[in-house]
C-alpha cells in the first residue's frame, strides 16, 4: 500500500454563500425572495449564513426562482456538509497523534505506508486507510487487544500497536499468497514435509514452504 496524502481543504463554503452571490446577481433583496420561495424572512437569513440546510423541496423554489438546476443546491449542500464533518474530522484526529506515535512511524514510512515528515493528521488518516477501519475507536475496538503467538524476550517490553501493525502487514501479504481454501487435514501432512525442508538451505526452504502451505490454503508471509 503506497502512503497518500489528498488535499483536504481547510474551510468549507455554505450553500447559501452563493445564494447570496445568485440573489445579487439577479438583483433580488432577501425580502424578495422570502416571498418568492414562501419562506420567512428569518428562514432566509439562516440559509444564507449556512444555519439552515437545502432541502429538496427548498432546492425545487430555489431552481424555478433563479432558473437553475435543483440537483446544484442539492450537490452544493451536500458538499458543505461532507466537507464540515472532514473538517470536524480531521480535527479529531489532530488531537490524537500521540496514539499515531505509539505506532513504529520510522519502519511504516520505509514501507511506503506512511507518508515522510513530522507526524500530523494525515498520517492518523493513512494508518487507519492500512488497518481498514474507520475511526481511531474502531481500531481500538478491532486490534487494540489482538493476540498473537510468538517468542518473545523479557527483556523487551511489548509494543502492542507494532505487533497489530506486523499482523496488519502479514494480513495484507497473505491476500496475494493464496486463494485456495484451508485444509486442515491436509495442512497437517504438510507440516511433516516441512520438518524435513530444515536440512536445506534457507533461501529455498522458504520458497518451498510457501508453496506446499499455498496448497491448502495457508498463507506464509
Amino acid at each position: 500500500m503506497k502512503a497518500q496524502a489528498p488535499y483536504k481543504p481547510d474551510f468549507a463554503i455554505a450553500p447559501g454563500e452563493i445564494l447570496a452571490e445568485h440573489l445579487e446577481a439577479h438583483g433580488l433583496s432577501k425580502v424578495a425572495f422570502a416571498r418568492a420561495c414562501d419562506r420567512t424572512e428569518k428562514s432566509v437569513h439562516e440559509l444564507l449564513a449556512g444555519k439552515a440546510p437545502v432541502t429538496a423541496e427548498l432546492a425545487i423554489r430555489i431552481g424555478r426562482i433563479l432558473d437553475t438546476s435543483p440537483q446544484l443546491w442539492l450537490a452544493l449542500e451536500q458538499q458543505y456538509r461532507l466537507a464540515l464533518s472532514q473538517l470536524a474530522d480531521q480535527k479529531e484526529l489532530a488531537s490524537r497523534l500521540a496514539w499515531v506515535k505509539e505506532f513504529p512511524i520510522a519502519a511504516l514510512q520505509r514501507l511506503k505506508v506512511l507518508p515522510g515528515g513530522r507526524v500530523t493528521a494525515i498520517h492518523a488518516e493513512a494508518l487507519l486507510h492500512f488497518f481498514g477501519v474507520g475511526s481511531i475507536g474502531a481500531w481500538e475496538a478491532s486490534y487494540e487487544h489482538t493476540e498473537a503467538r510468538f517468542r518473545a524476550s523479557s527483556a523487551f517490553r511489548l509494543n502492542a500497536k507494532a505487533v497489530a501493525t506486523w499482523l496488519r502487514l502479514g494480513e495484507l501479504a497473505a491476500v496475494e499468497a493464496t486463494n485456495q481454501g484451508y485444509d486442515e487435514a491436509a495442512f497437517g501432512e504438510v507440516l511433516k514435509e516441512v520438518r524435513d525442508l530444515t536440512r536445506m538451505p534457507p533461501a529455498e526452504a522458504i520458497a518451498e514452504v510457501r508453496q506446499l502451505c499455498a496448497k491448502v490454503g495457508v498463507a506464509v508471509v
